[in-house]
């Protein structure tokens, strides 16, 4: 069977967040959840929180992960980012996948995902662009990235269809 587009995309970002049995993540911006559904594949005892300020995607994102919100393994809110009060210093994995509160000036969001991180986490990010790109295009995330504290621990790019996509996984830096 082929996979679609999005699920090649999907695949492949869930592959580099590294999703352990026992995994805390947050995803920002979660959509219509395909992200979560990857990600859930390697949970046993960890838990996704999933946020989106978008009814109609949280909406979408919890039919799409029904199973796994009943056995406990999903956590959707709808809320914006800027305005969630969630626990700090507990998630192994902080996830945001074409989310574009990270892109321009983003210092006040960076500094709220170090918060919620737990000292060995990790913030990966995740970018296709509706145009071709190459990993240069990291480059000004990068440096807002180190300038918040983040220490960069690597970073990738993946010839999809349309257009590339680009990972930064970054940790808290002291």
């Amino acid at each position: 069977m082929l996979m679609k587009k999005s699920d090649l995309r999907f695949h492949w970002a869930s592959s580099l967040v590294q999703v352990e049995p026992d995994s805390r993540i947050l995803e920002i911006g979660c959509g219509a959840g395909l992200l979560i559904e990857k990600m859930a594949e390697n949970l046993e005892s960890g838990k996704i929180t999933a946020i989106d300020k978008s009814p109609v995607q949280i909406a979408k994102a919890a039919q799409r992960n029904a199973s796994l919100i009943d056995v406990g393994k999903v956590q959707l809110i709808n809320t914006d980012f800027k305005k969630y009060q969630g626990p700090e210093n507990i998630f192994d994995r902080v996830v945001a996948f074409n989310v574009n509160l990270f892109l321009l000036h983003a210092s006040d969001a960076m500094q709220k995902v170090r918060s919620l991180i737990s000292s060995g986490g990790q913030f990966i990010l995740f970018y296709q662009f509706p145009y071709t790109v190459d990993i240069a295009a990291a480059e000004p995330l990068i440096e807002q990235l180190e300038a918040n504290r983040f220490k960069i621990i690597r970073k990738s790019i993946k010839k999809l269809d349309p257009t590339p996509a680009f990972c930064i996984v970054a940790g808290r830096n002291r």
